[in-house]
């Protein structure tokens, strides 16, 4: 079975219980977003192995386990939000990226070209990591986990820092590569282009569901704290006034509505 199940997941700080119960399923080729105040990276480090809890996790029908964790994370990569390289200069990090992917030479110089000039970095390559600005590290670990063609990609907390443009690249590039986006956020707009999303509170799955699903409970979200994606809420203001029916998850589409 493709896909990363998790089930009865618990991790503790001491006394203090961060993840409670926690069960999730992750389909292959279908991105989700997981938003929270509290245990998404702490979640993120239990996946990778990082901490050890309770709980169960398969990775395609396959369960993690102290023998076989390091030969299942080849699915897998995840971002967490750092400074942290490896390599003085950029190059020397994407060169160590592309040799993790297990693909043929030739096919990685491919993917190597593609990738370079398609988030637009040929010119960075040169430099030390040090010079790069914040966004520019944060693309340079993107292009890089990229770059090992995982199933997988786990972003924590990174999305947030990119432009619409920049976010939707990094989508286009993930669909067309089978590569399936697993965005921890704790901003709600940064959502908005995954297909799945899980609400947690308290250590705990306290909403889930398709996108439009949860919008829906649009009461609850505000009783967790969270703040709808400006357009969602827009829709949901406008149909109050019966101008809009229906969830939106772009401008363009909501205006035309408006003006029909």
């Amino acid at each position: 079975m493709k896909g990363i199940i998790i089930k009865n997941l618990k991790f503790s700080y001491g006394n203090s219980l961060v993840l409670n119960d926690i069960n999730m399923e992750i389909e292959e080729g279908k991105s989700i977003s997981i938003i929270g105040t509290k245990g998404k990276t702490t979640l993120l480090k239990l996946l990778d192995f990082k901490l050890r809890g309770t709980g169960e996790i398969f990775i395609n029908g396959i369960k993690m386990d102290n023998d076989n964790f390091r030969m299942l994370s080849k699915y897998y990569s995840i971002i967490y939000k750092d400074d942290n390289f490896k390599e003085k200069y950029v190059k020397d990090e994407i060169i160590i990226a592309l040799e993790m992917n297990s693909s043929n030479m030739d096919s990685k110089d491919t993917i190597l070209n593609k990738c370079l000039a398609f988030f637009n970095i040929k010119s960075l390559l040169s430099l030390e990591v040090a010079r790069l600005s914040r966004i520019e590290k944060y693309l340079l670990k993107v292009v890089c986990a990229l770059l090992k063609n995982p199933k997988y990609l786990a972003l924590d907390d990174i999305l947030c820092e990119f432009d619409d443009k920049l976010r939707k690249n990094i989508f286009t590039w993930c669909k067309e590569n089978g590569i399936t986006i697993i965005n921890v956020t704790s901003e709600m707009e940064t959502v908005m282009d995954t297909q799945f999303l899980y609400c947690l509170y308290k250590g705990s799955i306290i909403l889930s569901g398709e996108i439009p699903y949860v919008f829906e409970e649009e009461k609850i979200i505000r009783r967790l704290g969270y703040k709808l994606p400006f357009i969602v809420d827009m829709s949901i203001q406008l149909g109050c006034y019966d101008l809009v029916h229906g969830f939106y998850n772009n401008k363009e589409d909501l205006v035309k509505d408006v003006w029909k």
